[in-house]
């Protein structure tokens, strides 16, 4: 198991070993790795490729990939966590899509790394989960982005940990954004912050036919001024707990075809300070 090292910066021998040595595109660090690496990706790295990227991840659940955003200043091979400053995994135009996969029981990590979404950002497989915290997940198209969490078989998780979804100045007058749910979800923690969009979202938390359950406590979700799900599937269960939540926010959009067949709503305030969702629904 070795550490795999990425900045665009770098200038020496392009083999990843060391923050002089290291990639200079994060596509050419993945393609280093194998099942049980860790790839170490500058905090200002941020290379833009203008053409759609696949990434294929290598890790497995006995053997994951852990992808860390790291201070490149101390030099050699020293690994010092930083949350990212940059896009560093970037197509640089908002039309390019951004796809992750990892086939098999795979599992991948992320820390402190920062994506741009530009028209479609998918973390695809069918026995996968995928881990998150202190991530970024930045919206950059001007007209609709689309996070899409995989195909999975409805048993896996994948956790969102103290993230931050937001927009660029770009995608401030976006005409649409879905979050595409296959999967079972946790969220913890985080914000969402929306700007002037957040009224033309038709639905944050969607939920596909692969669905089973939908879990969020302790996130900021004051901007969001409209639906908080759309489900298409009728068995899922909708959690939310410990949340800011707008007072003009409902639970689901009303032309739904399949309602949330249970939710929860606890100890959500509003930007008030008054507690809206204080029982179960």
């Amino acid at each position: 198991m070795a550490d795999v090292f990425v900045h665009d910066g770098a200038t020496g021998g392009a083999d990843g070993t060391t923050w002089a040595d290291a990639y200079t595109t994060a596509l050419a660090g993945v393609n280093g790795l194998a099942a049980g690496d860790r790839l170490i990706v500058s905090s200002a790295h941020n290379d833009q490729p203008g053409q759609n990227q696949t990434y294929n991840w290598p890790g497995t659940i006995a053997d994951p990939n852990i992808i860390i955003s790291a201070d490149d200043l101390a030099g050699g091979s020293v690994v010092t966590y930083k949350v990212a400053t940059t896009d560093q995994f970037d197509t640089s135009d908002g039309a390019f899509d951004q796809t992750h996969n990892c086939d098999g029981a795979g599992t991948i990590r992320f820390y402190g790394i920062r994506f741009a979404v530009g028209d479609d950002l998918l973390f695809n497989g069918e026995s996968d989960s995928y881990f998150f915290e202190d991530c970024t997940f930045r919206m950059v198209r001007s007209s609709s982005s689309v996070i899409s969490m995989g195909q999975s078989n409805g048993e896996n998780i994948h956790y969102f940990k103290d993230c931050q979804f937001t927009w660029s100045a770009t995608a401030a007058a976006n005409s649409g954004f879905s979050f595409s749910i296959n999967c079972n979800v946790f969220y913890e923690g985080g914000t969402i912050t929306f700007a002037t969009v957040g009224g033309q979202l038709d639905g944050f938390f969607n939920a596909g036919d692969r669905t089973n359950h939908i879990h969020v406590s302790g996130m900021d979700l004051s901007d969001l001024e409209v639906a908080l799900t759309k489900v298409s599937n009728p068995g899922v269960v909708f959690e939310a707990h410990d949340c800011l939540i707008n007072a003009n926010a409902s639970l689901s959009v009303g032309a739904v075809v399949n309602p949330v067949t249970r939710a929860f709503m606890s100890g959500g305030d509003d930007t008030a300070g008054n507690n809206i969702y204080p029982m179960e629904t």
